[in-house]
């Protein structure tokens, strides 16, 4: 028995809208991590990981010419490129007399079960979540996980023969030309570390150790849930990028929850995260019947066509200052600036920035999913764009944004009240706005209308918050606002004062409207040419 991994150039070349890796630096450090991991637990078992570079095809060719090859197993694939580099390994394989099998995985239900509801196959089956949701939480049931060997056919040769068993590079996304890898952000709400191992320790840490699911957990979908934020640390389970490179299976956590349902108590907050990997096997279930139309610009059944988008060098240029979070908007550019350093941000920042770069900016929504595909570390296909045609191009108007109109991705203000009313990820992402206080970290446009002379909103609402009390530095005396000089000491107010003495609970109740977004240089626009 051979375990093989293959790094094939394919999956680290540029993306053909942007120029991005398909596999960035950041999701590099991650699966390197996840091989080292694998190799340690399999010479555990007395086995060794065989990490091979070059073209999926050619590694199984010079395989089958090595070895005598009788079985190749592995997950079967959804998408269009997966499944072609299936095809040719399979073709390999059958020209050197072996077979390829590959097995249903990487999802909460099986096919077969689903098979047994509808034809998974057919488009029609998703035509919205609820259809998929309701028959197979109702009618089937989640497979137990598969137990692990408790005997191994011996490896064909000793590891010091085997090229593959070759210790990996120290940096592999420079061995791969994609760049160094980042060094680990203390600001990071957790320290990511690819493999089974962090990620199962990362489970029972969140679901049994400190109870996090049952105490914290919002979800990432139930962003409107008034008073409970869903970017804190633990809102969120934050076990994506394992689920995504396979180190922790769905059914594992399924079953950990059910588990901990049984042991301790059953709570909205353990049935909305079995909810959620539903949501995920519907994208990856729908996306056997979508097939091309996943990736296209008219997106499903043509649902898109018509849609007015920038492409090009414009649009290039407006997705490099949203991907750096150099919009200009606090509660886009946190989350932006989070994604480039760490590869991940909660779904909720996710969802505001993707919305304001097709919303208001209107650039064609293939380049976020781009970009979203080389730095995410919890990226798996299905998942990034199923959710970017699904979920985000969808609600997007028919023309783009002129600019004299207001913004329309109004949850960059809502929200930002909502989840952050303290701004306290803000200013952790933007350390350009850590001195002022919460509602103007979150709005700074404020700001420029009080220096024009305007002191109140349409609804009368005061556009800055009231100036706080200076406690003198000489004597701790704490005076009024306006005081030019201590009451008790005389000495002069400090040069600096803490910005927000007493945050308010609610410091942002009327969010007010920036001034709209400019994105485009004349006043009516007109599509660019996108490539297929």
């Amino acid at each position: 028995m051979l375990h093989v991994f293959v790094l094939d150039p394919f999956w680290f070349k540029p993306l053909p809208l942007t120029g991005y890796p398909k596999t960035g630096a950041v999701r590099c450090k991650f699966l390197h991590q996840c091989l080292e991991d694998l190799r340690v637990s399999l010479a555990a078992v007395g086995q060794y990981l065989c990490v091979l570079r070059g073209p999926t095809h050619d590694v199984f060719e010079a395989l089958c010419a090595r070895y005598t090859v009788a079985t190749v197993f592995a997950f079967g694939e959804v998408c269009s490129q997966e499944q072609t580099v299936d095809r040719r390994v399979e073709q390999v394989c059958t020209a050197a007399g072996g077979t390829l099998r590959l097995l249903w995985g990487f999802a909460l239900y099986h096919i077969d079960d689903v098979r047994a509801l509808f034809n998974p196959h057919k488009p029609h089956s998703y035509r919205t979540y609820s259809a998929f949701r309701r028959p197979v939480q109702e009618q089937s049931t989640v497979r137990a996980e598969c137990a692990p060997p408790r005997t191994w056919r011996p490896p064909p040769v000793p590891a010091a023969t085997e090229p593959g068993a070759a210790p990996l590079p120290t940096d592999l996304g420079l061995a791969m030309g994609v760049g160094a890898a980042p060094p680990t952000d203390d600001r990071a709400p957790v320290a990511w570390v690819g493999g089974e191992s962090a990620g199962l320790a990362w489970v029972h840490d969140y679901i049994w150790r400190r109870e996090a699911l049952a105490r914290s957990y919002v979800g990432a979908t139930n962003t409107m849930t008034k008073g409970k934020s869903a970017i804190g640390r633990d809102a969120t389970s934050k076990i994506s990028p394992w689920l995504a490179h396979g180190c922790v299976s769905p059914r594992r956590l399924f079953h950990e929850v059910e588990r901990y349902e049984k042991k301790r108590a059953a709570s909205k907050a353990t049935g909305w995260i079995k909810h959620e990997l539903v949501w995920r096997d519907y994208l990856r279930f729908a996306a056997l019947a979508w097939g091309k139309e996943l990736f296209a610009v008219d997106g499903i059944g043509g649902a898109l066509r018509g849609r007015q988008w920038l492409g090009g060098g414009e649009a290039k240029a407006l997705l490099r200052r949203w991907a750096e979070g150099k919009t200009g908007y606090p509660f886009v550019d946190c989350f932006m600036r989070e994604l480039a350093a760490t590869g991940y941000s909660t779904h909720c920042g996710r969802e505001c920035a993707c919305w304001f770069l097709v919303r208001d900016l209107g650039v064609d929504w293939r380049y976020g999913a781009e970009y979203f595909e080389s730095i995410l570390i919890d990226y798996e296909p299905t998942a990034n764009w199923g959710n970017w045609v699904y979920r985000i191009a969808s609600t997007t108007p028919p023309k783009l944004l002129a600019p004299q109109e207001e913004t329309r991705s109004v949850e960059m203000l809502l929200w930002a009240g909502a989840h952050d009313p303290h701004a306290v990820h803000v200013r952790t992402w933007l350390p350009e706005l850590a001195c002022l206080p919460a509602c103007l970290a979150l709005e700074p446009w404020r700001l420029l209308a009080r220096a024009e002379g305007v002191t109140t909103g349409p609804d009368g609402t005061p556009l800055l918050p009231p100036p706080p009390a200076w406690a003198c530095d000489a004597c701790t005396m704490l005076n009024a606002p306006e005081a030019d000089r201590c009451d008790a000491c005389d000495a002069a107010p400090p040069l600096v004062s803490n910005p927000d003495p007493n945050p308010d609970p609610n410091p942002h109740p009327h969010p007010h409207p920036p001034p709209p977004p400019h994105p485009h240089p004349h006043p009516h626009p007109h599509p660019h040419p996108h490539p297929h």
